[in-house]
């Protein structure tokens, strides 16, 4: 994406700075690095990193502070460390190749300063680049998977994601999960938070603040939707499922993958391979009764109880002294009779024997 960038060449300054992170290409973070101003101010510096002006002019060593209004290019170091020279006149300056005396750039006087006007190119993460690249948005969905934020956080994610102003539509939270799940639902908030623009931070995320690098938007779904999660190879056998049906629940802390909840099996799990059924959750469908029930994991048996199948009373009264006078189907025994038990001999029976000859193998005989 190309942009234009207003810098001030000042022979005064020590160092290059800018107040534009998104300048930085190989930025590393600084702790307790601070720069004194003329005024015997010291800001807080946040990182450090270089700055690709053009194809022939790139600045070392520029140092990010937020707080700071302007972009300023030192003039000792760009002579020091990108070798080239810097002619001023009354009305311009030119920048030169030491070596080849090329022009790399030039720029006017205004206002009694030097300003060097310079387009060049921000290169977006691959998260931000894979989200452009799909053409059909569905705002409801992404609404949902940045956790149903304001309007005004959810225009400029939008644009910043997709390079255009989605329509935001309005929408509550469905997932209607228990108490259980609770405590996923808050750590779920807490991870999109942290991943959302602040206006106390100028409009920067937390973890773009601390980890100096965009968040990964791509990898975001709806709470609580249905999943199929992808079977491991050493734990299934030929037969049995290549995928399990489950409930996305969360983003585990120090893993790679989504964290899943078998309502089959009552686990959860961690999985990078899920395929994500986006509009379905199964914790809405158990408490709208104004819907028909969609039966997701057919293979759940609800155990019954007791007194669903046994009347309250026969449980509590106490058995009968009387036998039944005729016995039920169910228990009905058949005993032998007296003319059957006669007809069993009690000599005991004579087994028959083979008559036939026993010869031990001709390759034996040797041995006997």
């Amino acid at each position: 994406m190309a942009e234009v960038s207003s810098w001030i060449v000042d022979s005064g300054a020590t160092t290059h700075i800018t107040n534009s992170f998104k300048f930085l290409e190989n930025a590393k973070p600084l702790t307790n690095h601070f720069v004194a101003l003329p005024d015997h101010t010291k800001i807080c510096a946040l990182a450090i990193g270089n700055v690709v002006l053009n194809s022939s002019l790139i600045l070392y060593n520029v140092i990010f502070i937020l707080s700071f209004r302007v972009n300023l290019i030192s003039v000792s170091s760009l002579l020091k460390l990108s070798n080239c020279t810097v002619l001023f006149f009354d009305l311009a300056f030119i920048i030169q190749d030491r070596t080849s005396k090329k022009v790399i750039d030039r720029g006017d006087e205004t206002d009694d300063l030097f300003l060097l006007q310079s387009p060049f190119t921000v290169h977006t993460r691959s998260s931000v680049h894979s989200c452009r690249s799909v053409t059909n948005v569905d705002s409801t969905i992404w609404h949902a998977r940045l956790g149903h934020t304001s309007e005004k956080v959810f225009n400029k994610l939008s644009h910043l994601l997709f390079n255009k102003t989605l329509k935001y539509n309005h929408s509550t939270c469905e997932s209607k999960a228990p108490i259980a799940f609770w405590g996923d639902c808050v750590l779920t908030a807490t991870f999109l938070i942290n991943r959302l623009p602040s206006p106390a931070l100028q409009h920067c995320s937390p973890y773009e603040r601390l980890f100096l690098k965009q968040p990964d938007y791509q990898s975001l779904r709806v709470f609580s939707c249905l999943a199929h999660a992808s079977s491991l190879l050493s734990q299934r056998h030929k037969f049995s499922l290549r995928a399990v049906r489950a409930i996305f629940i969360g983003y585990p802390s120090g893993y790679k993958g989504y964290k899943l909840y078998d309502p089959m099996n009552k686990k959860i799990f961690i999985s990078r391979d899920v395929s994500f059924i986006k509009i379905e959750f199964f914790f809405r469908q158990l408490t709208d009764t104004s819907r028909p029930m969609v039966d997701n994991f057919p293979d759940i048996v609800i155990p019954v109880s007791i007194t669903d199948a046994v009347p309250l009373a026969a449980l509590t009264s106490p058995p009968s002294a009387q036998p039944p006078s005729q016995p039920s189907v169910d228990m009905l025994v058949i005993e032998p009779t007296s003319q059957h038990q006669s007809n069993i001999p009690n000599s005991p029976i004579n087994l028959r024997k083979s008559s036939k000859q026993y010869r031990p193998p001709s390759y034996l005989k040797d041995y006997q």
